[in-house]
């Protein structure tokens, strides 16, 4: 067997090759270059069988690590805290360098593969879809940043607008920061002004009044000097969410085509509440191989549903999880929240039930998303759609007390 360590970078990677023995075999830098990668596998091929090929990488994405998936060789994708805590047991007094790096992955594989599981690759449209749910999650955060800067301008500039409305991501809301992008354009309207141009935006009547009310009860500023600036700013963010919001359309129609084509997505989709990237981050979580997770405890644990518990000696405590995968942790407590609120949901009981014991929201919704992190991942086991009527039979039956025999 041969086992190998790579300490990658931006530029170059640091590998080091140990046999069965920890001899080193080989110690390589090999730039992120075609004719290095393909050095790169030759130094990887000295084995007799791929399979007897360990390699161990801190996990990212990226395309040397589709490159070493390819090859046919074992890859051991390692968290940063588990990476460091390798470099640890051989440096404690913390000197680090990449060369060090490599190897101590190298040793750590080559003593604790037979505890490890090797990455499997995905189907592509699991690819597809984990990608989509990356780039969604960065988009969100995008428009986040743009929806918060624009609100502390407003609140800071032109507060009297928010008298008119609350939500700032809605269309003719933006239309009207950027016709009126300041409070003393704003203050210039009429009551007249204002209901002729909310007439043809299918308002409702009382919204139309309490945006005219907010622009007739506004104050203009007393140094206009800065209006210029701020139009440009007002209407920079209204530009950049428009934006977003578009390219975010386009991200939920390309998630909806590959759920189409996705073998598992009538699965999630009987889930109760699933919107299209709910239904996307489950299906790019779960993935298609039943044998990458030993049971729904490792995944609600990797996916922070589960609490951790710490007891030692008399100390005993159970808190939240907060290392964990925190895409997927927002989309089941999106999830939960939602089957809560539907009437018929076995989830809106025991919410009920919950929070009349004293347990607080957020807990009970991690509550919630743990036990339906159980139940997806039975439907998912067993490739059977999720029925509310047979959950409901079931939990009935072991509510029911049992007979002594």
């Amino acid at each position: 067997m041969i086992f190998a360590g790579i300490d990658w970078g931006e530029a170059r990677h640091r590998v080091v090759l140990l046999d069965e023995q920890g001899q080193i075999l080989g110690r390589e830098w090999i730039d992120h270059e075609q004719d290095h990668l393909a050095h790169l596998d030759d130094l990887l091929a000295q084995g007799d069988v791929r399979q007897n090929v360990h390699v161990a990488i801190e996990l990212h994405d990226s395309l040397l690590l589709d490159r070493l998936l390819r090859l046919g060789v074992k890859v051991y994708g390692l968290n940063p805290k588990s990476a460091q805590r390798a470099r640890e047991r051989f440096t404690p007094t913390g000197i680090k360098d990449d060369d060090r790096d490599a190897w101590s992955l190298a040793e750590f594989v080559r003593t604790s593969h037979q505890h490890l599981r090797p990455i499997q690759p995905d189907s592509e449209a699991t690819i597809a879809l984990q990608e989509w749910v990356s780039l969604r999650e960065d988009l969100v955060a995008q428009r986040t940043v743009h929806l918060q800067q624009l609100r502390a301008h407003l609140v800071r500039w032109h507060p009297h607008v928010f008298k008119g409305f609350t939500d700032l991501n809605r269309q003719w809301v933006l239309d009207l920061l950027e016709a009126y992008p300041t409070a003393d354009a704003f203050a210039a309207l009429s009551h007249k002004q204002v209901m002729a141009w909310t007439r043809g935006r299918r308002l409702k009547l009382v919204t139309r009044h309490r945006v005219a009310d907010a622009a007739v009860m506004a104050s203009p500023t007393s140094q206009s000097a800065r209006n210029a600036a701020h139009t440009v700013e007002v209407c920079h963010h209204v530009e950049a969410i428009r934006l977003l919001n578009q390219r975010l359309d386009d991200v939920e129609k390309a998630m909806e085509h590959n759920i189409a084509q996705h073998p598992d997505a009538i699965i999630f989709q009987s889930l109760p509440n699933t919107g299209t990237a709910t239904v996307a981050a489950m299906l790019a979580s779960f993935g298609e191989d039943r044998q990458r997770w030993q049971g729904y405890q490792e995944l609600a644990a990797r996916w922070g549903t589960a609490p951790i518990t710490i007891q030692s000696g008399k100390y005993h405590a159970v808190r939240r999880r907060k290392a964990c995968d925190h895409t997927i942790h927002q989309a089941w407590m999106w999830f939960a929240f939602n089957t809560i609120r539907k009437e018929g949901c076995w989830a809106r009981e025991d919410y009920r039930a919950k929070r009349q014991a004293g347990s607080a929201h957020y807990a009970t919704l991690r509550i919630i998303a743990n036990r339906w992190v159980k139940i997806a991942t039975s439907c998912w086991k067993e490739r059977n759609p999720y029925d509310e009527a047979i959950h409901q039979e079931r939990r009935a039956e072991r509510k029911k007390p049992r007979l002594d025999k």
